[in-house]
């Protein structure tokens, strides 16, 4: 996989936190006061989307927004489709999610299921409050609602289906907290990363469950994922005198590798990952290995190009014909990268990468009146020809082919690093 600018997508990347609300019921909020045409565009909308009850709740408020025949001709026929389609949804949507439920084998599952279950029960509810809000002689040019019986019934279960679910959040929070806790001594830091995924589990279906937080500590100081990235080994046959990747960048990792990469941004997005720093006397459970197979060094030569300028100067005519010449080279580097589990020996991650760098160079030259060039090609007027960087200056700085690895290197451990949210 080619790395070179991964990280720029990296970046923009947003940052997902962790879920700290118990799941709840979400029924349709639809906006008081709006036109008709607002309400009924929106009933086409939500057809097209298969949402029929939603498409019924915009219908009904449609009418009760019309103002003229026109607008009743218009939506009358339509909602009157909606409803009878009523009985249809409750044994198609409502009465499947009920079955689903009572097969329903995990807490997730089971959770999920009843907030959707509550939703629609809510939808239903908030159907029947605004066909009842209708005026009379609009209801009266309608269809009655579904089987009213059925009907009433269920949003009359609205209540003992909300406790329900309050329930199963705690069921759910109880089970995670018990399987968290299974494992609360083990020594592998990976699997202590697990129970803090799982802890978080916990969280978001009980944020206020007993001794959690301090679970939550325990096990962070000891499933943080703490990468360490070793001397780069170089197997291309091509001398690199250690050389300073990147200079323009913050931090030396090691022998010279030059990242942007600072603890601080790193725990903004990656709060359970960390880098060890050079110095650092916390134990690394991680290692990050670069090797560089391939280094080409291409001195592509020089490219020209001339134009003749013309300029009026105090009455007169000049001219001035000018060549610009450009020397560039390329540079780039093939290799491998590997992440290590250094308690256990394996190995977690292992890609090729590629990354690449340019210099170049402008100078030119000219015949006739100087007056005449363009003010770019005045200044390069005044340079000459410079050589080719040196192979440890085209790594360096100067060429940028060392600010191309480091990216790579970058976006290789931000990549990993993005496991550990």
């Amino acid at each position: 996989m080619r790395l070179k600018y991964f990280l720029l997508l990296l970046i923009c990347l947003s940052f997902v936190s962790v879920l700290e609300a118990q799941p709840q019921a979400q029924p349709l909020e639809i906006p008081e006061g709006k036109n008709f045409k607002y309400y009924f565009s929106r009933i086409k909308k939500q057809t097209k989307k298969n949402n029929k009850v939603h498409a019924l709740i915009y219908g009904i408020k449609a009418a009760e927004a019309k103002k003229n025949k026109k607008q009743a001709k218009k939506i009358m026929p339509l909602l009157s489709e909606r409803i009878n389609e009523l009985d249809q949804v409750i044994t198609t949507e409502v009465l499947t999610t009920k079955n689903q439920l009572t097969s329903a084998n995990t807490p997730d599952q089971k959770v999920t299921l009843q907030v959707q279950l509550l939703s629609q029960l809510m939808n239903l509810e908030k159907v029947n409050q605004s066909f009842n809000a209708l005026p009379s002689e609009t209801r009266n040019g309608l269809p009655t609602l579904a089987n009213s019986a059925l009907l009433s019934e269920l949003i009359n279960s609205i209540p003992t289906e909300t406790e329900t679910l309050k329930n199963l959040n705690s069921e759910a929070a109880n089970f995670y907290f018990s399987k968290a806790m299974e494992n609360k001594t083990t020594e592998k830091w990976i699997e202590q990363y697990q129970r803090i995924k799982t802890l978080e589990k916990v969280k978001f279906y009980n944020p206020e469950f007993q001794s959690l937080q301090e679970e939550i500590d325990y096990a962070i100081d000891k499933g943080m994922c703490i990468l360490e990235i070793d001397d780069y080994k170089n197997t291309s046959g091509t001398v690199l005198k250690t050389p300073e990747f990147g200079l323009l960048t913050t931090e030396i990792l090691k022998n010279g590798i030059y990242l942007t990469l600072s603890q601080e941004k790193v725990k903004k997005q990656y709060p359970y990952f960390k880098l060890k720093e050079r110095a650092g006397q916390e134990k690394a459970n991680v290692k990050f290995v670069l090797t560089i197979q391939e280094v080409t060094y291409d001195k592509r030569g020089v490219s020209s190009n001339s134009k003749t300028h013309t300029k009026k100067k105090e009455e007169k005519e000049i001219k001035a014909e000018a060549e610009v010449f450009t020397k560039t080279a390329y540079i780039s580097f093939k290799g491998q990268y590997s992440i290590v589990d250094l308690q256990s020996g394996a190995t977690l991650e292992s890609e090729a990468f590629s990354a690449s760098g340019s210099w170049s160079r402008k100078w030119a030259t000219f015949k006739g009146d100087k007056d005449a060039l363009p003010k770019q090609k005045k200044y390069l007027s005044t340079l000459s020809e410079e050589p080719y960087p040196s192979l440890d200056e085209m790594i360096g700085s100067t060429g940028g082919g060392g600010l191309g690895l480091s990216q790579s290197v970058e976006g290789a451990i931000l990549n990993f690093a993005a496991k550990y949210k």
